[in-house]
């Protein structure tokens, strides 16, 4: 596909498509193609592209801070964070089984699905859902309880995150 100027009309393109002229679709807007409008365009886009095309790998000084501060947040945040989250959610599991055995003795058939649900959900890795009105009351207090301490130790979480930011923060405004 060849692009030109159209041969009655210098300021209108036109694209050259297997032997067929056709104008461009912009052609009858306000907006008309100028011999020179890409001559500054090009000037200023060539200079911008020389930054782009040779980008130059970070400084070893900082691929070795972001490193040690990836190995730390592994260390004192991560690490933390899901042996706790593991603990809660075998907590939460025993509880949810003691739940099911109870509603399944008193024959509440929707409380065992319900509560067979979360036990999947959790399995999953999915967020326990939000209470209704048709939330088994057994299960209304496992939840509030399984939020809370999620809260919990979300919190500890980021207060540890926060807690090594500023020497990292410093480190890399001394680069």
């Amino acid at each position: 596909m060849n692009s030109f100027l159209h041969p009655t009309h210098p300021r209108l393109l036109t694209t050259q498509v297997f032997g067929a002229t056709q104008r461009n679709l912009f052609s009858t807007s306000s907006l008309r193609f100028s011999n020179l409008c890409g001559v500054p365009l090009l000037a200023f886009i060539l200079p911008l592209s020389s930054f782009t095309l040779s980008h130059a790998a970070p400084a070893p000084e900082l691929t070795v801070l972001s490193q040690q501060y990836d190995k730390v947040v592994a260390e004192r945040v991560i690490a933390p964070f899901d042996a706790s989250l593991a603990e809660l959610n075998t907590k939460f599991t025993a509880a949810l089984t003691n739940a099911a055995a109870a509603a399944k003795q008193a024959g509440k058939l929707d409380d065992v699905l319900t509560i067979q649900d979360d036990q999947k959900r959790l399995t999953d890795k999915l967020p326990i859902p939000d209470d209704t009105e048709t939330t088994p009351a057994a299960l209304k207090p496992l939840r509030a309880i399984y939020r809370e301490q999620l809260k919990k130790l979300e919190d500890a979480r980021n207060a540890n995150h926060q807690a090594l930011l500023p020497s990292y923060t410093a480190k890399l405004q001394g680069l």
